[in-house]
């Protein structure tokens, strides 16, 4: 199964959640809220049953979610199998278009050989993709 990132805008802002009502809205066990706790996540008082404010666990989820980010410098690609933002071998990268002036890039990874993908402007692109060859290649027929 696919992990997606929770959403912070599920809770409602003045409303109180217990521990299994954040379970149940966010579709995770109870003992992953019970982590949340121990990461960081307060609950209203330490009286039984715990209760969130729904503005905390909004804050909480929205620094959780930040501190994952790993946002790609100009030149890199973010490769799924490393976990990481790569550059691509070769420094070399497949430009197709897309939309009108968006290009979609394609890149093979420097490190595991992993296929990575990118979109760029194809206006900005000497300072997205700085010291990469981009080698355009026409768009294949759509189905009509």
């Amino acid at each position: 199964m696919r992990r997606r990132p929770h959403n912070p805008r599920r809770v409602k802002q003045l409303r109180s959640y217990t521990v299994n009502e954040l379970a149940i809205l966010y579709c995770v066990h109870r003992n992953t809220v019970r982590n949340w706790m121990r990461v960081g996540l307060e609950p209203m008082d330490g009286a039984k049953p715990l209760l969130f404010l729904g503005r905390d666990v909004c804050c909480f989820l929205q620094k959780h979610r930040q501190a994952r980010r790993q946002p790609c410098e100009p030149g890199t690609f973010y490769c799924l199998r490393c976990r990481a933002p790569r550059r691509p071998k070769d420094n070399c990268t497949i430009g197709r278009h897309a939309l009108r002036g968006i290009l979609n890039l394609q890149a093979e990874c420097d490190s595991c050989g992993a296929t990575m993908f990118r979109r760029a402007a194809e206006r900005s692109l000497s300072v997205t993709m700085p010291d990469v060859k981009v080698q355009n290649e026409e768009a294949g027929a759509r189905i009509r």
